[in-house]
């Protein structure tokens, strides 16, 4: 259930159309494990403000119907030269699963050219259910519907 969820839509104004903002941060946490050692989060710089504190979770009204998506930055060392990975998203919501119990969501990734190693996300899973219906919207964000049985 994502309906009536909690959000922030202050930083958005009327940029978005229908609801969309940040979920409150005191509804959930989330939690971002890199599968390579060479990949880090991106660390805000002191001084410099940011529009956005990662990892975050956002909540959007499409066509009558509710999403959460996730929203990280990561950066990979330059020596890196990690082909695949993984990044796991350990997320605890009683307002989505109705319970303080911590659910993992495991993305996979794979360059998909070695002249120019764009990452694809290519597989998730999510409650031992495999995921591979994932669409790629623009650059590296990548859409995939997660269904729960509640």
């Amino acid at each position: 259930m994502v309906k009536g969820i909690g959000y922030d839509s202050t930083r958005y104004g009327s940029q978005v159309q229908g609801a969309y903002g940040s979920v409150l941060p005191e509804l959930y946490t989330l939690d971002v494990v890199y599968g390579q050692p060479c990949e880090y989060q991106l660390v805000p710089t002191p001084g410099i403000i940011y529009d956005l504190a990662f990892p975050k979770m956002v909540m959007r009204e499409v066509d009558g119907k509710y999403y959460l998506y996730f929203s990280e930055s990561s950066i990979k060392v330059e020596s890196c030269s990690a082909l695949e990975r993984t990044m796991t998203l350990k997320l605890t919501c009683p307002y989505v699963f109705g319970d303080d119990k911590e659910r993992e969501i495991v993305t996979f990734w794979e360059a998909d050219d070695l002249e120019r190693p764009d990452m694809v996300c290519y597989r998730i899973e999510f409650d031992g259910e495999e995921i591979t219906g994932i669409t790629h919207i623009f650059n590296y964000l990548y859409e995939a519907t997660i269904i729960l049985d509640r």
